[in-house]
C-alpha cells in the first residue's frame, strides 16, 4: 500500500510475515523500511493517528528503481545499469509493478566483465534479471533464511540474516533499504 506524506513524498507500506530472533512467528510492519513500533503505534494525536518508526525515513524515494539507481550520490551503480539498458531490463523498472532489486556495485565488477557479459546477449539479461525479484523486500522482512524467486526463472536467490547483517547467495548487503517509489534497492558488493 501506498500513500503520501504531509511533504508530498511517497510512504510504503508493507507487511511481512516472519520471524524473530527465537524463531517466533511475528508479523512486521514498515514505512518506508522502518519498522513501525507495535507498542507504540496507533497513538491518537489532534491531527488523526501518528505510529512511532524504529529509525528516521531517509533517504526518501527520488523516483522509481532505475532512477533511484541513476540518482545514486556516489554513481556505485554505473556498470549495473548500463548492464540493464543494454538487455533492455531497464524499461520493465520503470512501471508500477514494485520490484527488490540487488544491485552490484561497480566494485563487483572485474575489469572488462560487462564487457564480456554483454557480449553473451540472452546469458547478459538472464544475469540481470536474477538481481531482481518481484514485490518489495526491504531488510525488516527478510526472514533468518529464505528463498526467493528472482525474474530469471527458474534462479532463486538464497537470502540470509544474521547480527543485523544480510547475504544475497554469496554477495554481502553494503548498502540496504534504498527506497523508490516502485520498490527497493539493496546495494551488494559481488554479482550472483
Amino acid at each position: 500500500m501506498t500513500g503520501v506524506s504531509l511533504a508530498g513524498t511517497q510512504l510504503r507500506v508493507n507487511t511481512y510475515a516472519t520471524q524473530d530472533q527465537e524463531w517466533n512467528d511475528i508479523k512486521v510492519l514498515t514505512v518506508n523500511g522502518a519498522r513501525i513500533l507495535i507498542d507504540k503505534s496507533d497513538l491518537r494525536i489532534p491531527q488523526g493517528v501518528a505510529h512511532t518508526v524504529d529509525r528516521v525515513m531517509f533517504p526518501l524515494p527520488v523516483g522509481d528503481v532505475l532512477q533511484t539507481l541513476m540518482s545514486d550520490r556516489e554513481n556505485r551503480f554505473s556498470k549495473f545499469i548500463r548492464l540493464l539498458q543494454e538487455t533492455g531490463v531497464a524499461q520493465s523498472l520503470q512501471g508500477t509493478k514494485s520490484y527488490t532489486v540487488f544491485a552490484p556495485t561497480d566494485s563487483a565488477f572485474t575489469d572488462g566483465e560487462l564487457e564480456r557479459l554483454l557480449e553473451e546477449g540472452e546469458a547478459a539479461r538472464a544475469l540481470a534479471l536474477k538481481h531482481i525479484t518481484p514485490g518489495t523486500l526491504y531488510s525488516a522482512g527478510m526472514l533468518y533464511y529464505q528463498l526467493r524467486e528472482s525474474m530469471s526463472p527458474p534462479n532463486q536467490i538464497q537470502l540470509s540474516k544474521e547480527a543485523g547483517r544480510v547475504k544475497v547467495n554469496n554477495a554481502h548487503v553494503v548498502s540496504r533499504n534504498i527506497p523508490a517509489t516502485n520498490g527497493v534497492v539493496h546495494a551488494i558488493d559481488s554479482l550472483l
